[in-house]
């Protein structure tokens, strides 16, 4: 770090709150994007996409996860704010060492006929997921989770978020009140309230949904990124 002309991390406070950079040296920050052509359907695929996740839930709300099954991704508070409230339908994507864990503890809590697992999935599958789904829920518990690029595509498809507050690139992306609701770590309870209040107040859930999906649009798109990396490459390149 010492010897470098550049690091580039993908948030100010992954520098500032990072264990392993312990010495000074020349930062900025560039976060993760995403390419939003790779995000976009038509309006009959998602009125399918919705059929497909009624018909799974029973008609009732969907709260959808995608990511890698690990200790610090908080699935455990997913579950336990599930099972807080009778009308809530979960569809967990992904997989990963927690993921037989996840699943006993959905049994443990008495769940498992409101919660489905539907392991790794395709891209297209994911958009079906995401394009089903009423809430987006991003409870990770700890600054392991450094930005989470899943939360990036459910608010690119148009999702309203409930995530947590990390002191990392999450909370750059889901900003309080603003593009998310954010609530603090390891709280099923907050958690669980969190996705009530969007589902009961549409002008918020709508408004957070596309304040999220502006910002995306506008700052966090690859082609914007990628030109800002190649800048900051030059300019320092020595």
């Amino acid at each position: 770090l010492r010897q470098a002309s550049l690091l580039i991390a993908t948030s100010h406070k992954n520098i500032s709150s990072s264990d392993d950079i312990q010495v000074d040296c020349n930062a900025i920050a560039i976060p993760l994007g995403l390419d939003l052509e790779h995000y976009k359907m038509s309006a009959e695929m998602r009125a399918s996409a919705r059929q497909w996740g009624r018909t799974l839930s029973g008609g009732r709300p969907i709260v959808a996860f995608v990511g890698r099954h690990a200790r610090y991704k908080g699935l455990d508070v997913l579950m336990n704010a599930l099972a807080l409230d009778a009308n809530l339908f979960g569809l967990i994507a992904g997989d990963g060492p927690y993921n037989a864990a996840m699943r006993a503890e959905a049994t443990r809590l008495q769940i498992t006929d409101r919660v489905m697992f539907l392991g790794s999935i395709s891209h297209v599958e994911k958009l079906r997921l995401l394009a089903a789904a009423d809430i987006f829920a991003f409870p990770s518990t700890e600054k392991t989770e450094a930005y989470g690029i899943s939360q990036v595509e459910a608010m690119a498809m148009g999702l309203a978020v409930v995530a947590t507050n990390l002191p990392t690139g999450v909370t750059d992306v889901s900003r309080h009140g603003e593009t998310a609701i954010v609530v603090e770590p390891r709280n099923p309870a907050a958690f669980q309230e969190a996705i009530s209040k969007l589902l009961s107040d549409d002008p918020l859930r709508e408004k957070l949904a596309a304040s999220a999906y502006r910002n995306v649009s506008e700052n966090l798109s690859n082609s914007l990124l990628v030109e800002n990396t190649v800048a900051a490459i030059e300019q320092y390149a020595v």
